[in-house]
């Protein structure tokens, strides 16, 4: 009974969606956001230097000034990970209407390469995966849950923080006031 509860009590935390913005940032939206160093912490306010790289599935390297141009939304999410199983088709979507406009990439944080092509493939997911096998780019965004959404603008600035699911009405909503 009470490792239920523990259980239960973290997929509550994992999916309380709570969200943090550059209007709550200490720098503040009217000023230029600083470079951050490019081992971080990314906190929201701050401009992820354009040489921080990532892995792709492909096993090639991206760097973050290749996503310049466009805001990004970044999405991590594990196999593993039944809140981030529940948003994918609206993530699916979302990129479908909007992937135009704006960047998507998806970081398979702490997970097997093979549920994470698996996961990629059952979901046919067309935007770009990265991994995160240790979970260090994860924790330079100073995330608490799974799955977690950042949104960047086109110079690479963390608007936004969002720990758990995003719905589809989110999605519309964050994904328009982006464009």
């Amino acid at each position: 009974m009470a490792a239920g509860l523990v259980v239960g009590l973290l997929l509550f935390a994992a999916c309380g969606g709570s969200s943090a913005t550059v209007a709550e940032s200490a720098s503040g939206a009217d000023e230029p956001a600083p470079l951050a160093d490019i081992d971080g912490p990314f906190p929201v306010g701050e401009r992820i230097p354009v040489e921080k790289t990532f892995e792709r599935f492909d096993g090639s390297s991206g760097t973050f000034g290749e996503l310049r141009g466009k805001p990004v939304l970044l999405n991590f999410w594990a196999s593993w990970c039944p809140a981030c199983i529940a948003e994918l088709p609206d993530l699916v979507e979302a990129h479908a209407t909007y992937g135009k406009d704006v960047t998507f990439v998806g970081i398979a944080q702490a997970d097997q390469r093979s549920g994470s092509l698996e996961f990629a493939e059952r979901f046919a997911i067309t935007y770009t995966l990265a991994d995160d096998p240790q979970g260090d780019l994860y924790r330079q965004f100073e995330s608490i849950s799974m799955p977690v959404s950042i949104l960047l603008d086109s110079e690479g600035t963390v608007l936004e923080r969002h720990n758990g699911i995003l719905t589809s009405g989110q999605l519309d909503e964050k994904l328009t006031a982006l464009r």
